[in-house]
């Protein structure tokens, strides 16, 4: 399971893995009928496989020009980044929910991750780490 339809079809073509892609980290609203008829269908294992910004450090680097402005980086800490990093994961929350529901095992997937487990930034999505070159 991962963002976005391209990236599931460029992953499973690169590995030969099946992937489903979501519209969006928030769009749920199809999904627990495309995993109950998965899971009918013999799936008892999810593996979410999200964008790698779900572990973005939150420093401040002033990305965001113009609310960085406003911002001054309050405590070293981006407002925004914890922002999006919140949604992506109340996002995975929500698949591990319906997961649970559906007594399905849902496991999570990380890259491109340094020793403390933030993301390194090299590789976004699930397609961009299995099209990279070895």
């Amino acid at each position: 399971m991962t963002e976005g339809v391209l990236k599931a079809e460029a992953a499973s073509q690169r590995t030969g893995q099946p992937y489903l892609g979501n519209p969006g980290v928030s769009n749920y609203k199809e999904l627990e009928l495309s995993l109950n008829r998965l899971k009918e269908q013999g799936v008892k294992v999810v593996i979410e496989a999200n964008d790698m910004d779900k572990c973005m450090r939150l420093d401040c680097d002033h990305a965001y020009k113009e609310i960085c402005e406003k911002c001054k980086g309050s405590n070293g800490e981006c407002p925004k980044k914890r922002e999006k990093r919140n949604h992506i994961r109340k996002g995975c929350l929500k698949l591990y929910e319906i997961c649970e529901k559906l007594d399905l095992i849902c496991k999570r997937a990380v890259w491109d991750t340094d020793d403390e487990g933030y993301w390194q930034e090299n590789y976004k999505g699930i397609d961009d780490w299995e099209l990279r070159e070895l």
